[in-house]
């Protein structure tokens, strides 16, 4: 397990979930996030809050912040309610600063959240424009960090939800033909997995609520 750790959307739902998890293994977290009211909470779960704006700061004022890290989580997100550019600028291009800032200053580990079914066409009259734009994002900011030498793992999601963690998920390459969603708890454990097990590196992995632990559902994935 990395001793340090950056997680850039640090006040995110799945973030705020993961860091005590890390927190517990004597990881100490850095959560980058935007809003000086946001630090409070994040010292509560034992973080360390890092103020920084990714998307309005350069990827070189960026290495700073992440400078001495052992990992980097990417997990940041324009969000519900936000433009077509702002998925750009966001979630494609805050992920390219944090990359490059990466390998600037030699963090090789970089795990980024993305979501099932990103590599489809999709189409903006059936799924919204608003969406297809999020989809092109993250495909783009996928596609991105996979032609580095970074030892990434891309953790892909079903449809979110805020129900109570329960340790059940269903793991695959390509879960894209599946209908279901998965608890952001769920996600959060198995992120923490994916940072413990060097066999992820190089791994896309989606994620479903499902029948085994994540342990044991990520073990037979990697077999």
């Amino acid at each position: 397990m990395s001793s340090t750790i950056t997680i850039i959307g640090g006040h995110g739902k799945i973030a705020r979930i993961l860091t005590p998890l890390l927190v517990k293994r004597g990881v100490q977290v850095h959560n980058v996030i935007r809003k000086s009211e946001q630090m409070s909470a994040i010292k509560a779960l034992g973080g360390n809050p890092v103020l920084f704006d990714v998307e309005n700061r350069s990827s070189e004022e960026l290495q700073d912040a992440v400078r001495g890290s052992d990992a980097l989580i990417f997990a940041a997100g324009a969000g519900g309610g936000s433009t077509k550019e702002a998925k750009h600028t966001i979630d494609y291009g805050c992920s390219v600063k944090a990359v490059d800032a990466c390998k600037a200053v030699g963090i090789k580990r970089f795990v980024q959240i993305s979501f099932i079914g990103v590599e489809n066409e999709g189409n903006p009259e059936i799924e919204g424009e608003i969406f297809h734009a999020y989809r092109i994002a993250k495909r783009q900011a996928d596609h991105y960090l996979r032609e580095t030498n970074l030892d990434w793992t891309v953790v892909r999601p079903g449809a979110l939800t805020d129900d109570k963690g329960d340790n059940s998920v269903i793991l695959g390459y390509d879960l894209a033909g599946e209908k279901g969603s998965v608890k952001r708890a769920n996600v959060a454990l198995l992120i923490d997995a994916v940072l413990q097990n060097n066999n992820t590196i190089h791994k896309n992995i989606d994620v479903l609520d499902g029948p085994d632990p994540v342990e044991k559902a990520l073990a037979e994935l990697l077999k």
